[in-house]
């Protein structure tokens, strides 16, 4: 699925096989950087040389298809990490035309093996290491500029290859284009590096999601066991403090440097805000905050019902909602919220509550209050599950978002926003004008097919994510107990008598046995 971030003047759209740089400053030019191919005897080449590796199982498709899994990009806007579904690691570098005739062009730096599939990706904010998160709860460092090994495993450069008749489209072709290269000169080494990094820190289940907080002192990461751990960097054996709260899976999280504080969204469609001490600041349920819309069944669930009177359906379809996705504008303080399978996104102001008159009574430093809800489409009764959010994103004061139009092609939309007294403004963007971010829109609409366009080989990960009930086999097993206690029905008396019956006929069984053995015995005799 298409995955959006920022950066500076970046801006990335991964989906599939390709990921696609963009300018601002040059909005025409798209660079679409394209996964090189591992060959199955590359793969065992590199595993043999280090067989600690925990997955050794053959991570491509049946059909021979690769995708994009994480993406992140250097603070500084010169490296970008790619993390694919056959385990590897590739650092694309930004490199000047020495000619100066082009800007320049993104080439491959690097390509090396990791020990799982990764989950998130991050630089920190030297650039000079990026951490990988995977699906076991390891996370691990690697250089940006690896080492040269003995061995190769590098991926074939000239499988690099992705042809567009699109104008403006930097990619590697048998035309002369601008290529996607290995890089052996000054911009890094053609080195094929397979080591598996070194161990940062683990969990005991899948990561989910991966911050550095409070100038890299301090990495935060989520699990799917509810838990959100903060360790210290690069001592990550020292914990600094959990934020527990959350009842599922934990997806999604950002932080506001300046004010310390720390954000989740989980699969309990709460929302939760913290301090980097591990205290909870505020902690709200997105489903109470949705207004009554006719023709969405989101707004539908009555969340404070219980069980019982919700009914199966309703409870079912409360379970299907998660909080997807949670980004925020630390200049506004605007705090963006899209569901699972939701075409609405909510809006949340941090706030400062008034100072209580009692002064014994300890006030919350700050709050999360709900704004305002809008949708991606045109109007309300558009707004089902066939068009619901994907990704989101910020740069300055413009929200970009990634929604579905049809599955599946998916289309990508703006927003400028703005604070007036206690109100929150939206706007979109339209295609057509002379803006940057009109441009964008225009340069990812000429190539939505390639990048806008969801990959067969896709699977919805975050239904695997909520963990089975076991209420109903809890409710059987007290009733079960409860019986065995008072003696009804298959209780403690009859179970004895039972066993007492049974050892009567197994004693009569063992006598008749030794009978039989007598009278066989005599009569041979």
């Amino acid at each position: 699925m298409s995955f959006l971030k920022t950066c500076g003047d970046l801006l990335m759209i991964s989906c599939g096989e390709n990921v696609a740089v963009i300018d601002f400053r040059n909005p025409k030019d798209v660079s679409i950087l394209s996964l090189p191919q591992v060959s199955v005897q590359q793969k065992q080449n590199a595993q043999n040389d280090h067989p600690d590796d925990k997955d050794k199982t053959q991570t491509q498709d049946n059909n021979g298809t690769n995708r994009v899994l994480a993406t992140a990009v250097s603070s500084d806007c010169q490296l970008i990490a790619v993390c694919d579904d056959q385990k590897y690691l590739h650092v694309f570098r930004w490199i000047k035309d020495p000619d100066g005739q082009a800007q320049g062009r993104w080439v491959l730096a690097s390509s090396r093996l990791v020990s799982r599939r990764c989950t998130v990706v991050t630089f920190t904010s030297d650039h000079h290491t990026i951490l990988v998160a995977d699906k076991s709860g390891d996370v691990f460092s690697f250089p940006t500029t690896a080492t040269p090994t003995a061995s190769s495993s590098t991926p074939s450069s000239s499988s690099t290859t992705l042809k567009s008749s699109h104008k403006g489209v930097k990619t590697c072709n048998e035309e002369g284009g601008v290529s996607i290269e290995t890089d052996n000169g000054d911009g890094g080494d053609n080195n094929g590096d397979t080591d598996g990094g070194t161990l940062v820190l683990g969990h005991l289940s899948m990561l989910l999601d991966m911050i550095l907080i409070d100038d890299d002192r301090y990495v935060v990461t989520a699990d799917r066991d509810e838990k959100i751990r903060i360790s210290h960097y690069p001592d990550s054996y020292n914990i600094h403090t959990y934020c527990l709260g959350h009842t599922a899976f934990v997806i999604s999280l950002t932080s506001h440097n300046d004010k310390k504080i720390l954000f989740s969204g989980a699969g309990d469609v709460c929302l939760g805000m913290w301090n980097y001490n591990g205290d909870i600041l505020d902690f709200r349920n997105c489903l109470e905050d949705f207004p009554r819309l006719k023709g969405d069944k989101t707004s539908e669930i009555d969340v404070d019902a219980s069980k019982e009177e919700r009914g199966e359906k309703e409870e079912e379809e409360m379970m299907k909602k998660a909080v997807q996705q949670i980004v925020l504008c630390p200049v506004t303080n605007i705090l963006f919220v899209s569901l699972y399978k939701c075409p609405h996104i909510l809006t949340y102001r941090l706030t400062s509550p008034p100072p209580s008159p009692d002064h014994h009574i300890r006030q919350p430093q700050y709050s999360l209050e709900p704004v305002k809800m809008f949708t991606t489409t045109t109007t309300t009764a558009t707004a089902t599950s066939e068009n619901h959010i994907v990704s989101l994103c910020i740069r300055g004061y413009t929200l970009w978002v990634v929604r579905e139009a049809g599955w599946p092609q998916m289309q990508l939309e703006a927003f400028t926003f703005c604070v007036q007294g206690e109100e929150v403004l939206t706007n979109c963007i339209e295609k057509g004008g002379d803006g940057e971010t009109c441009l964008v829109l225009d340069a990812v609409s000429n190539l939505a097919d390639t990048l806008l366009k969801a990959p067969p080989s896709w699977q919805d990960g975050i239904p695997t994510l909520w963990k089975s009930h076991t209420d109903g086999y809890i409710q059987d097993y007290m009733e079960r107990k409860r019986q065995r206690v008072e003696g009804e029905g298959g209780g403690k008396g009859e179970r004895w008598g039972n066993k007492k019956r049974k050892g009567k006929k197994w004693e009569k069984k063992k006598s008749g046995d030794k009978e039989l053995e007598m009278t066989s015995t005599t009569t041979t005799s």
